[in-house]
């Protein structure tokens, strides 16, 4: 296969993977805000309750930088579990907005993604995120999933992507 076809390819698996829920590995995704400990150990002690993650995390499919759903990364982390469920956008269409919650910050998408590409955090809760008119799916991930190889929901075309872009 030919470079040209290989980006053909991951393009069109790209594609698919817009706007669908996934389990993914949590080493795949990249953070552009820092936590706040209290607001971990509580999502932390929610999933423990409900033994459930009810909503995915928001992820743009392209860079795979968090958008919003950091805390449950980190809560997730801190539990012992490798994978999160996702929800994959496409960050550059106009059906996502960013918003600053912040009065000091003026937030852009491209400042999320270079500084969830560059690991140079924002502040927590700087930025976020809406949909437009696309209702972010409850996905009711029961954590036994978290941490089994046994589930990789839409993990082979990840790891592709991944090879890819690390690659060129």
């Amino acid at each position: 296969m030919t470079t040209t076809q290989n980006y053909q390819y991951l393009t069109n698996l790209l594609t698919k993977l817009e706007l669908k829920t996934c389990v993914v590995d949590i080493k795949t995704l990249r953070p552009h805000e820092e936590v706040i400990a209290e607001k971990v150990n509580q999502v932390k002690r929610d999933i423990l309750s409900r033994g459930y993650v009810k909503y995915p995390v928001l992820v743009d499919l392209k860079t795979f930088v968090i958008l919003d759903g950091h805390h449950r990364v980190e809560a997730l982390k801190q539990l012992g579990f490798d994978k999160a469920p996702v929800f994959f956008v496409d960050y550059s269409k106009s059906y996502i907005i960013v918003k600053s919650f912040r009065k000091d910050f003026n937030v852009t998408k491209q400042l999320v993604v270079e500084a969830g590409l560059s690991n140079r955090l924002l502040p927590p809760k700087t930025s976020r995120h809406i949909l437009v008119r696309i209702p972010l799916p409850s996905s009711f991930v029961p954590i036994y999933i978290l941490s089994s190889s046994r589930y990789n929901w839409c993990l082979p075309t990840i790891e592709k992507l991944l090879t890819f872009n690390t690659s060129n």
